[in-house]
C-alpha cells in the first residue's frame, strides 16, 4: 500500500519533489561535504562507549544506532541530508491524504523548503555531526508512523490492526532517539485535527472526530508506555539512569518560584515568535509566518459556518502554541531548537493551509505565492549564515550572544575573530 502510494505521489509530484530537491542542496550542500564537531560530540569521536552513556539519557534507539554504525561525521551529514529531503516528502503524503490542493508545485514547495531549512531548529540539530543524521531520520520515522496511521483513516483494507501496530512501533523507537519527537506527533494529530474541524459539515462528524482523537491518544499512550518500559529494563541491566536531563531540563520547583519560570517561558517563545531569541536566523521569516497564519485564521473563522466558529476558536491558538509543548510543560525557560522538533513542521503546515484555501482566489494566490517563495530565499540564506556561524563558534570553541566578526588582514598570517 505504502510503495504504490509513494510511486504514484511521485509519478505526480516530480516538479515539486525535483525543486525540493534543489532546495536541499543548497541548504545541505555545505553539510553534505565537510563537518564540524559541535558540542558534547568531542567524546564521542573518540569514545567507543560513548553509546553507553547515550542510553543511560533514556534514548536507546540512539545508543543503538551508535553501537550498530559507529562514528563517521562526513558519511552520517550526506545520509542526514537525504533523510531530511525524505521526511519533507513524507510529510506532503500525509498532508495531501487529508487535504486536496489543485496547484501541486507551490504548496508543497513552500511547505516542504520551510520545514528542511529552518536555521533555528533543523541548523543546530544537524550540526551535530555525529548524531545529526539519525534526528533527521527521527523526522523520516515520525511522519512514517502517521502516515501509516492515516491509511487506517482515508484507506480501505482490512489489516488496520497492522498500520496500528508499525506505528506504535515506529514512534517507539523515534522516541528513543530523541524525546523531543514526541512533540512532532503531538502536533501532527493537532494539525490533523484542525483540518478535520475545518472540513466540518454536519454535527454527526463530530463523533469521528473524537473516535480518531481517542485512537490517536490511545496509540502515543501504547507508545510511550513501551517507550518506558524498555527504559526501565535498560536502567536495570544495562546502565542506571542519568540526571542530565531532569536536572538540567524541569524548571518547575527546581531554580526558581514557579511565576518566574512560567515569566521566562513566556517571553522566550514570544521571542522566538518574533525571531529575536538565541541569535535566531531568519526571525523575520517565523515573523511573518504566524502573523499570516493569525490573518488566515481570522478570515476562516469569519467565514466558518456558526457551529464550526466555537471548534476552530478553541484549536486554532494550539497550532502555534503545541510546537512547545515540551518546554511549556516542563518549566524549561530555555528554548533550545532540540526540543522544538515540531516547530519546523508548523512553519511549513502553516503556509500548506493558507494555500489550500486561497486556490480560488487567483490573484491572492499569486501575490501571497510570490511572498511565500521570497521568505523560502530568505531563509535559505539565513541557513547557510547559521551553519557557517555555528562551525566558527565550534572551532573556537566559544559560544556568544552577539556579532562574530572574523578579522583577516592580507599577508598577514594571524586572522583574529571579534565578538562583539
Amino acid at each position: 500500500l505504502f510503495w504504490g502510494d509513494l510511486c504514484d505521489f511521485v509519478s505526480k509530484n516530480k516538479t515539486t519533489l525535483f525543486v525540493l530537491g534543489v532546495v536541499a542542496l543548497v541548504a545541505f550542500g555545505g553539510q553534505m561535504f565537510n563537518y564540524t564537531l559541535s558540542i558534547d560530540e568531542e567524546n564521542a569521536t573518540i569514545n567507543p562507549d560513548e553509546y553507553v552513556y547515550v542510553l543511560s539519557c533514556g534514548r536507546f534507539s540512539l545508543a543503538f544506532l551508535l553501537k550498530l554504525f559507529q562514528n563517521s561525521p562526513f558519511i552520517n551529514t550526506i545520509f542526514a541530508a537525504f533523510f531530511m529531503y525524505g521526511a519533507s516528502v513524507l510529510m506532503l503524503m500525509v498532508l495531501r491524504l487529508y487535504i486536496s490542493v489543485d496547484d501541486k508545485i507551490l504548496p508543497g514547495v513552500i511547505c516542504g523548503s520551510l520545514f528542511m531549512c529552518m536555521p533555528y531548529v533543523i541548523g543546530q540539530s544537524l550540526n551535530f555531526s555525529t548524531f545529526g543524521v539519525w534526528i533527521a531520520l527521527g523526522y523520516v520515522l515520525s511522519f512514517f508512523a502517521v502516515l501509516l496511521f492515516s491509511y487506517t483513516e482515508k484507506k480501505e483494507t482490512n489489516h488496520k490492526w497492522i498500520f496500528f501496530l508499525y506505528s506504535i512501533l515506529l514512534l517507539t523507537f523515534t522516541f528513543g532517539i530523541y524525546q523531543s519527537f514526541l512533540a512532532v506527533y503531538v502536533y501532527m494529530v493537532v494539525c490533523l485535527v484542525y483540518i478535520f474541524i475545518k472540513q466540518l459539515k454536519s454535527k454527526e462528524e463530530i463523533k469521528r472526530i473524537l473516535f480518531f482523537i481517542v485512537k490517536t491518544v490511545m496509540i502515543f499512550a501504547i507508545a510511550f508506555v513501551t517507550y518506558e518500559i524498555i527504559n526501565v529494563i535498560c536502567e536495570k541491566y544495562i546502565i542506571s539512569s542519568s540526571a542530565y536531563l531532569e536536572s538540567t531540563f524541569v524548571g518547575w520547583n527546581k531554580w526558581e518560584p514557579n511565576s518566574w519560570v512560567f515569566y521566562n517561558v513566556w517571553e522566550n517563545w514570544s521571542k522566538l515568535l518574533n525571531g529575536t531569541y538565541f541569535n535566531l536566523t531568519a526571525g523575520e521569516v517565523v515573523k511573518y509566518s504566524v502573523l499570516a497564519f493569525i490573518i488566515y485564521s481570522f478570515v476562516s473563522i469569519a467565514l466558518a459556518s456558526r457551529s464550526n466558529r466555537i471548534y476552530m476558536l478553541i484549536f486554532t491558538p494550539f497550532m502555534v502554541v503545541m510546537p512547545f509543548v515540551i518546554p511549556l510543560a516542563l518549566g524549561t525557560f530555555v528554548m533550545l531548537g532540540r526540543s522544538l522538533e515540531a516547530f519546523p513542521i508548523m512553519l511549513g503546515i502553516i503556509w500548506y493551509l493558507i494555500f489550500a484555501d486561497l486556490k480560488e482566489l487567483k490573484v491572492v494566490y499569486k501575490m501571497v505565492g510570490v511572498f511565500a517563495v521570497a521568505l523560502v530565499v530568505v531563509q535559505l540564506k539565513h541557513y547557510n549564515e547559521f551553519v557557517y556561524k555555528s562551525d566558527i563558534e565550534s572551532v573556537f570553541s566559544e559560544y556568544s550572544n552577539n556579532i562574530l566578526v572574523y578579522y583577516y588582514c592580507y599577508g598577514n598570517r594571524e586572522n583574529i575573530l571579534l565578538d562583539k
